[in-house]
């Protein structure tokens, strides 16, 4: 990615979502390109309410006004991979009262939707950035102990315990955080603990997508899985950057690099039996990694929507309110073939539905859950 643009100017009281508009597509048809946007949460007297679809911004889908602030909106930089929009779709709430004059939305209180209205952006309550999280979460899932349904602000770096409506039998837990750049210590090691020693599954909520340090990703996979070696990242170092690559070079770098410098996952001795449902959204670098770390095992499944693609990493330059910045490196499979710019699909490929979020169920963690509680091939690589 690369961008030069201003800062936000606050936020909608509001959070936006990819989603399935199953209760409205008769009042205004979904687009064909992109998919429709939903509210996943919002403050009290936002204007907006969880269910409601915002149709267009400045009359465009609101992805296609995302894509139009390309280059000048330092707020809402776009993945890498052209088919992951979950990043627009979170960035929506900083953008319209930035650079928006007026938004078309269809309510739907108590799950009857009305016609659309097009609405001037000053109708929208704007707060301050940091008073409401945009997370990809309609909502957290744990018995106690859950972030503001409102805000969305963690309490702490990563919250976890027991699922709400789960018993201690199953021994199902759940952990949610934004990002794998903690300020101080290392939070994950809890969470891989968690597993070990109480779990017998998981739901490891990452639907935020933030990056930091991909060993952290690593280290979450070490109670599920055998010790792999998934790939070697190739950052802009002058004795081994060519903008050329191609897959031909990018195996001379796996044969170099993977036994020594090779991102490495798993553990010699994961937990037997152990199950782990993975929710994902908008995964930018380190947010990229962390799926790559958990998918594959049949004892882990992920949830949710593509990541960016962002297998790189990232320089920054900031003046005033304007910055500049870019992407830079890639990383190389095994083979030889490269990751930069292709999101990583999830298992299972979910949007939220609009029938679900008036009712305040989040469809994605309803899946994941479902699995958890039913699925007969998971055992995993140890038996």
């Amino acid at each position: 990615f690369g961008y030069v643009g201003h800062y936000p100017r606050g936020t909608t009281a509001a959070c936006f979502v990819e989603g399935e508009a199953d209760l409205s597509k008769a009042l205004t048809p979904s687009d064909a390109t992109y998919p429709d946007i939903l509210v996943s949460h919002a403050l009290p007297d936002a204007g907006l309410a969880p269910g409601d679809r915002l149709v267009a911004v400045n009359g465009m889908h609101p992805i296609a006004f995302m894509r139009s602030l390309a280059g000048r909106y330092v707020g809402g930089f776009l993945g890498c991979d052209d088919d992951s929009h979950s990043y627009a779709a979170q960035s929506l709430a900083t953008a319209i009262p930035t650079y928006a004059a007026t938004v078309t939305v269809i309510a739907c209180p108590g799950g009857v939707c009305q016609a659309p209205k097009t609405l001037p952006v000053a109708q929208l309550p704007r707060v301050d950035q940091g008073t409401i999280h945009c997370d990809h979460r309609p909502a957290f899932h744990l018995a106690s102990g859950n972030p503001d349904a409102g805000t969305h602000i963690l309490p702490s770096f990563v919250v976890s315990g027991p699922l709400a409506g789960t018993t201690a039998e199953e021994a199902l837990y759940g952990a949610a955080f934004n990002s794998f750049s903690p300020p101080e210590g290392n939070p994950f090691t809890a969470v891989a603990d968690l597993a070990r020693d109480q779990a017998k599954g998981l739901v490891i909520d990452h639907r935020a997508g933030e990056g930091g340090y991909s060993e952290y990703g690593a280290l979450l996979s070490e109670p599920l899985r055998l010790p792999a070696r998934l790939g070697v990242l190739v950052s802009p170092q002058t004795y081994r950057y060519d903008p050329s690559f191609d897959q031909a070079k990018g195996k001379l770098v796996i044969d170099q690099l993977l036994a020594t410098e090779g991102f490495r996952v798993g553990s010699p001795s994961p937990k037997a039996g152990l199950r782990a449902a993975v929710l994902i959204a908008n995964g930018e670098s380190a947010g990229d990694f962390f799926p790559l770390a958990m998918k594959g095992p049949s004892n882990i499944r992920v949830f949710g929507r593509r990541t960016q693609g962002a297998f790189s990493t990232a320089y920054y330059l900031a003046f005033g309110p304007m910055a500049w910045g870019f992407g830079s490196g890639d990383t190389f499979r095994p083979d030889g073939t490269s990751l930069i710019g292709t999101g990583l699909p999830p298992d299972e490929d979910i949007l939220p539905r609009q029938s679900d979020l008036t009712k305040g169920l989040d469809t994605v963690y309803e899946r994941a859950l479902e699995w958890l509680r039913t699925c007969t091939d998971c055992d995993g690589e140890v038996k």
